[in-house]
């Protein structure tokens, strides 16, 4: 069973602080996240909190990942930081 140190997680080097600052930008609960990623209450609160994830987190942060971007944010890999992007004009 691999592990996954420190404070930036997943293959893309995400943030646990990133995943809370982006549920902020948005106004979600980690319910709200959690329903939208399709993944459990408890995964989300692993991500944005557990000193260690497991390898096995790594489906749940995908999607997690996946739903905040197709959500507006961007999360800038040169800083701990995320934003939202602004809407394509139509």
């Amino acid at each position: 069973m691999g592990a996954i140190h420190e404070d930036w997680i997943g293959e893309h080097m995400i943030s646990r602080a990133q995943v809370r600052q982006a549920r902020a930008i948005l106004g979600w609960s980690v319910r709200d996240l959690a329903m939208r990623a399709f993944v459990g209450i408890a995964a989300v609160n692993l991500i944005e909190g557990a000193d260690v994830l497991l390898s096995e987190t790594s489906r749940p942060l995908a999607a997690v990942r996946a739903t905040l971007e197709a959500a507006g944010i961007e999360f800038l890999e040169s800083s701990a930081t995320a934003r939202r992007t602004p809407p394509f004009p139509h």
